[in-house]
């Protein structure tokens, strides 16, 4: 299997990311010249406290997603910072509601019932401006996604790419709240000879 892409996620846009920092940043200068600084001392003091913290929008990737190409097909796997989430109520209410038409013994459905209220889903991790708690990626393998390219050009295996990942960053549950960053391949991709490395392997 050759890996031959990375895209890296982020919980938010360059742009976004932006303008969260300037917004954070104002209002700490506004609390601190509420304490009578002016407005150069509080803007001292922001630069003071926060230097060296997560001012950088790199420091904010949750993870990856691997583009691999075998045998003839491309295929897609992540490293991603995911958390466990307690399911909501209402989603817990539903299904021991619907066990009231499955055929259990008493003893068999107090064990589903309790599973059910004990039960997480895992979601993306959310690190918070300027946190330093370190999380670890876990790997999550992208479901029932192989694009055969054996006889595409390269430019219809670029255009594939592109599609594939607009594809899980929409309907993947993991990603379709999340900024897949695809500027790099958005710029150098179309130029890739995958035709070329692709024939090489096979």
């Amino acid at each position: 299997m050759l890996k031959i892409f990375e895209f890296k996620v982020y919980p938010f846009s360059q742009e976004e990311f932006s303008k969260k920092i300037d917004s954070f940043r104002e209002d700490k200068i506004k609390e601190l010249m509420s304490y009578g600084r002016t407005r150069e001392s509080a803007r001292d003091s922001f630069t003071h406290l926060y230097e060296g913290r997560k001012l950088c929008y790199e420091n904010y990737s949750l993870g990856v997603i691997n583009v691999f190409f075998e045998q003839g097909n491309l295929q897609y796997e992540s490293q991603i910072m995911l958390e466990e989430k307690r399911v909501n109520k209402k989603s817990i209410e539903k299904q021991i509601d619907e066990l009231k038409n499955v055929e259990l013994t008493d003893k068999e459905k107090s064990i589903r019932i309790a599973t059910i209220k004990n039960s997480f889903r895992l979601v993306p991790y959310r690190t918070r401006l300027f946190s330093g708690v370190k999380h670890y990626m876990k790997d999550h393998h992208i479901n029932g996604l192989y694009t055969q390219v054996s006889n595409l050009s390269n430019k219809d295996i670029f255009e594939a790419i592109k599609c594939d990942i607009k594809n899980i960053n929409e309907y993947d549950d993991i990603f379709k709240n999340l900024y897949v960053d695809t500027s790099l391949f958005d710029t150098i991709g179309e130029y890739i000879d995958y035709r070329s490395i692709f024939d090489n392997i096979d």
